[in-house]
C-alpha cells in the first residue's frame, strides 16, 4: 500500500453492504483471498491498532471513502492514542501501555450483541 495514494481494484460486495474498491480494503477485509494477504503479518493482526484501521476502513454501506491513505493514518492514530493508555515503568523508564483490551464475539449469532434500545438521535434546531 502507497502511503499516499491507495490502488484501485475491482468492486467486490461483502455483507452489510460494505463495497471494497481499494487495496488497503481488500487487505484488511477479504483475509487470504486477496494479493496482499501476507502485507500484515499474524502477529501485527492481533494488535489493537490493526483493529482500529481495519473498522475505520471497512466503514459501511453509506460510508464515503478517500482515494489517500493518511486520513485513515491519522484517524487510526488519534483512536488509539485516545483509548490506550501508557506509563512509564519505574525500573526500566521505558513506556508500556497499561490498558487492556477485549473483543467481544457473541455466542450464537441469533441473538445480537448490542441491541438496538435506548438511542437518541438529537436534533438540531435551526432558528431563522
Amino acid at each position: 500500500i502507497n502511503a499516499e495514494y491507495m490502488g484501485k481494484c475491482m468492486d467486490r460486495y461483502l455483507d452489510g453492504g460494505v463495497t471494497v474498491a481499494d487495496r488497503l480494503r481488500e487487505t484488511l477485509m477479504c483475509g487470504d483471498d486477496c494479493d496482499h494477504c501476507e502485507l500484515f503479518t499474524d502477529e501485527e493482526k492481533n494488535e489493537f491498532l490493526y483493529h482500529v484501521l481495519w473498522r475505520i476502513a471497512a466503514g459501511g454501506a453509506l460510508c464515503q471513502w478517500e482515494d489517500d491513505f493518511t486520513p485513515y493514518r491519522d484517524a487510526a492514530r488519534g483512536i488509539y492514542k485516545d483509548l490506550v493508555g501508557v506509563q512509564k515503568n519505574p525500573l526500566t523508564q521505558e513506556l508500556e501501555a497499561v490498558s487492556v483490551v477485549y473483543q467481544v464475539h457473541g455466542l450464537d449469532a441469533s441473538v445480537p450483541l448490542f441491541a438496538r434500545c435506548g438511542v437518541v438521535r438529537a436534533r438540531a434546531r435551526v432558528s431563522g
